[in-house]
């Protein structure tokens, strides 16, 4: 018995990170991935080969992201920081380990373009190159900007660290 389940749905988990991390907020980022979905399910002209497929997919995510969040600025200004703020609550049972939860919470503090390219990279195993197609870079951009969003990172971490240090004694 052969299952006929659709080829986009082995990036699911990706997807669902991307928009998070762009968005902020699970049920948006739900929300765009089912859009996203809907548009592969609908697409004339998508692409043939897996590779470039999955650039596709995660670039349609990252522009329904971009959308989103441009509508939200326009009609909820005020409001958009907190309808964002993604809460410890939110993560599924699953992710619920300390060193996840400092993941997160150092990624919450990056700005949006280092949680874009860190998701990309390090949760999606996209090449440079893929990297640079979905954000419309160049490859050296690219290694520059992961560079500097690891540090970042690395920052945010020991921060976290030292917070925990601190309340512990």
């Amino acid at each position: 018995m052969t299952t006929n389940t659709h080829p986009y749905l082995q990036w699911y988990n990706g997807g669902l990170a991307l928009a998070r991390s762009i968005l902020r907020c699970n049920q948006a980022a739900q929300d765009i991935l089912q859009t996203a979905f809907t548009k592969t399910l609908t697409g004339s002209r998508l692409p043939t080969d897996e590779a470039a497929q999955r650039v596709w997919f995660f670039k349609v995510i990252r522009n329904a992201c971009i959308d989103s969040l441009r509508f939200q600025q326009r009609f909820q200004a005020e409001e958009s920081a907190e309808l964002f703020a993604t809460t410890i609550d939110e993560i599924d049972p699953i992710e619920q380990s300390e060193r996840q939860q400092w993941v997160r919470q150092a990624l919450l503090q990056l700005t949006s373009e280092q949680r874009e390219i860190l998701v990309l990279r390090d949760v999606n195993e996209l090449s440079y190159a893929d990297i640079a197609q979905v954000l419309q870079l160049n490859s050296g951009t690219v290694m520059s900007r992961l560079h500097r969003a690891r540090l970042a990172m690395r920052e945010q971490l020991l921060n976290l660290d030292r917070q925990s240090s601190l309340v512990q004694r």
